[in-house]
């Protein structure tokens, strides 16, 4: 009986273990590399964490680990949709170890799989990640991130279970076969970076602000636009006609302000780095019509010329009936972060990084911007390497955006390479973060003390009274599809260029669009100093013929391109209602006629013949362009009301604005630098430029001197493409949207980055 007895166990247990071999054969399918395959056996029977220490420790030979009170981390488990995913990676790397003295940890873990079972076989739809540590060893200055690609979750965000950290809800944006940064880093306790696709601004309301959101309606849209589509050329002019009308420039008016053409610049250069709307795919065409006889596109009558436009990408879940409307979807975050340098989505962000511990940013010969090697989009879907890559597809845009671009990357080098050099025992990561915070901030403060005073006046956006979470900081449709397209008015025919010995050159703006290798062959210097020295155009309703009158020879009837007329379709495709009804969403008064727009009675015969008289039928972007300029502003009521409105709620809206950013607050010397920098301090940081450079680069000085050009007048009615076979006509021109921790022993988190603070921005 009781051989039988024992034999029965001994069948049990072998029946256990065949189970659980077909189970862990099963569990395991997925892993098809060899050492993720062992990896997830070793991961399957170590459930417990005393016996994962142990055989940790067993594999990768470190006495540190197996419970030893030296240990600063004994595991880390990352799983994903009902799965742990498989590392490339040797076990004592994929679960590697803090630095004891740092506490630091960062490697990198290639995702092989989508999807397995976990180790409770039930599906789980975010990763679960658990990490071991001695809390005690932290000050209670400095706080423990955990980062997973471009998420970042806070100590104070784990819940604590037998002195270790869990963190639970980490929803990936990654798919198989990509490289993913895992790391453990010690910062200031007031230290929290942004994440990379904007999300998690808002701490209720984690999407408002992040990349691929929609547009947000000040003004209801009109019935007129059909739910889904634009208005018809039925019930509105022809845009072209309207251009031919209202915004011919025949002679070069320069702006009374002042303005230099850095206006223009940073204005397209802040464009970028807030709102990019994407052509839909599958592209919806929606040409506009050139009318028979136009004496540019059609002079010989033929009627049937066409200026190419193809309708934005709008969310799928809306233009379902008119309480539903269709909304052009943002692509990119809305805030002022320095997206356009550091990327809003995933791949990209780590296509753009060194990756060697130094926190820097790709740079190639000459400190310019990487070239496209990865094949990522650009503009228009290029993929081609000779263009360069940016956090934004649009740099390679024109030369002067090019070069703005190139600044940037330089300052957050040179912010790294300071930090790096004071021997911190800081990770890459921690480095990389700081310069971001800081190259940030920076921009926020040029945009809104120099830039946005001289456009709206000095005190038009009120004190900052601190950050309200009610504020939403969306991108507006009205901003972004007609007010804030108001650089195309700034345009010159030409973008200065001067170079070291003071020798001037005019580039073209034909020959300025897409031609990296005129950065590379002359370096962003000169055209930085020409953006600063020559006098933009006024602000009206005056566009010049270079961005106006593209009539492209080469190759011969292949289309015609102008600017004015393509942003009065933009606003038709997006539904933005005529200039009286945004002025009522506004809380301005509706006008009663042409002449309650402009006093210019020139202005006022214009836009009463291209409207037919009716004010009424006036749309936004001709409108607003048209409007007497606020006192000390160089808009009118209207696109003042609604600039004003988007930068106010940019600022207020955003959780992480510098003078919110409580590690800038912890850090008043820090911050009482960065509120006092300027873009000229940017630039000769970076490059030769020294007493040349004026120090207000946005406006020139009064007395006319060195610093002062004007534009010649260039105004070519044809232009022939076939000298530059790589610019415009390969692109549906661009609407250069100008719309425009450490041990005990060890100072603190606090302290070591503040002693980087006080090199830092001197330099």
């Amino acid at each position: 009986m009781k051989n039988l007895i024992l034999f029965s166990i001994f069948v049990l247990v072998l029946f256990l273990v065949f189970l659980s071999s077909v189970t862990l054969a099963h569990y395991c399918d997925d892993y098809v590399e060899q050492q993720a395959r062992e990896d997830c056996w070793w991961r399957y029977w170590t459930n417990n964490q005393t016996d994962a220490d142990r055989l940790l420790s067993q594999k990768t030979g470190d006495p540190r680990v197996a419970g030893s009170d030296q240990s600063d981390i004994n595991i880390l488990q990352v799983g994903n949709s009902g799965s742990l995913r498989g590392y490339s990676a040797p076990p004592h790397t994929a679960f590697g170890h803090l630095n004891p003295s740092t506490f630091t940890w960062q490697g990198t873990v290639h995702i092989i799989t989508d999807l397995v079972i976990n180790l409770s076989h039930q599906s789980r739809d975010d990763w679960a990640l658990v990490l071991k540590v001695l809390p005690a060893q932290l000050q209670n200055t400095e706080r423990l991130t955990l980062q997973v690609g471009d998420h970042w979750f806070n100590f104070s965000d784990a819940n604590p279970d037998g002195g270790g950290l869990y963190w639970h809800g980490v929803r990936p944006n990654w798919a198989a076969g990509e490289d993913v940064e895992v790391g453990i880093h010690v910062f200031p306790a007031s230290f929290v970076p942004r994440s990379m696709d904007g999300s998690g601004n808002h701490q209720t309301r984690p999407d408002r602000g992040r990349a691929n959101s929609s547009l947000v309606r000040v003004s209801p849209v009109e019935p007129a636009h059909n739910v889904s589509f634009p208005a018809s050329a039925d019930s509105l002019p022809n845009p072209r006609t309207i251009s031919n009308l209202v915004f011919d420039q025949r002679d070069l008016v320069f702006d009374r302000y002042l303005a230099s053409d850095m206006m223009w610049q940073w204005g397209q250069f802040i464009d970028h780095d807030i709102v990019h709307v994407p052509t839909g795919a599958p592209r919806e065409a929606f040409p506009i019509p050139v009318p028979r006889g136009d004496p540019v596109f059609d002079p010989v009558a033929i009627g049937d010329r066409l200026i190419p436009f193809f309708r934005s990408a709008f969310d799928p879940s809306t233009g379902t009936g008119p309480d539903n409307p269709r909304q052009p979807v943002n692509n990119i975050t809305s805030f002022i972060d320095g997206s356009g340098i550091y990327g809003s989505d995933p791949r990209r962000a780590f296509a753009l990084r060194a990756h060697d511990g130094s926190g820097r940013l790709k740079e190639s010969d000459g400190r310019f911007l990487p070239p496209n090697t990865q094949g990522l989009s650009n503009q228009g879907g290029d993929r081609r390497p000779d263009l360069f890559l940016a956090g934004d597809i649009r740099a390679n845009e024109q030369v002067g955006l090019t070069a703005m671009h190139t600044l940037f990357v330089r300052e957050h080098n040179r912010l790294a390479g300071i930090v790096a050099a004071q021997d911190l025992e800081l990770t890459g990561q921690e480095i990389f973060e700081w310069a971001r915070k800081v190259n940030g901030a920076q921009i926020q403060v040029i945009t809104y003390t120099e830039f946005l005073p001289l456009l709206l006046g000095p005190d038009a956006l009120g004190p900052y009274g601190g950050y309200n979470p009610a504020i939403d900081p969306a991108i507006a449709n009205e901003f972004a599809s007609a007010a804030f397209r108001i650089g195309h008015s700034l345009l010159s025919p030409s973008i200065l260029h001067i170079d070291a010995n003071g020798a001037t050159r005019s580039v073209s703006l034909d020959e300025a669009f897409f031609n990296p290798s005129f950065v590379r062959a002359h370096g962003i210097s000169g055209l930085l100093l020409g953006l600063a020295s020559q006098q933009a155009q006024h602000l009206d309703t005056h566009v010049i013929d270079e961005v106006r009158n593209l009539l492209f020879v080469d190759p011969p009837a292949s289309g015609s391109r102008d600017l004015a007329a393509i942003n009065i379709q933009r606003g038709r495709d997006h539904g933005v209602p005529s200039y009286n009804n945004v002025r009522r969403a506004y809380g301005l008064t509706p006008v009663q006629s042409f002449a309650d727009v402009s006093s210019d009675p020139a202005v006022q015969v214009k836009l009463t013949q291209a409207y037919g008289g009716d004010i009424d039928r006036l749309e936004l972007w001709p409108g607003g362009l048209a409007e007497d300029h606020l006192p000390g502003a160089m808009l009118g009521e209207t696109f003042h009301a609604i600039v004003a409105d988007q930068f106010r709620r940019l600022r207020d809206g955003d959780r992480f604005w510098f003078e919110n950013d409580p590690y800038f607050l912890a850090n008043p010397a820090l911050l009482g630098r960065i509120r006092s920098v300027t873009l000229a301090d940017v630039i000769r940081r970076n490059t030769p430029l020294g007493n040349q450079l004026p120090d207000n680069v946005f406006r020139l000085p009064d007395a006319p001197g060195r610093h002062s050009h004007q534009a010649a007048r260039v105004n070519p009615r044809t232009v022939d493409r076939s000298q530059h076979p790589s610019t415009l006509h390969r692109y549906p021109v661009a609407e250069l949207v100008v719309a425009a921790a450490e041990s005990r022993a060890r100072p603190s988190a606090n302290a070591r980055h503040v002693a980087v603070v006080q090199r830092t921005l001197e330099r």
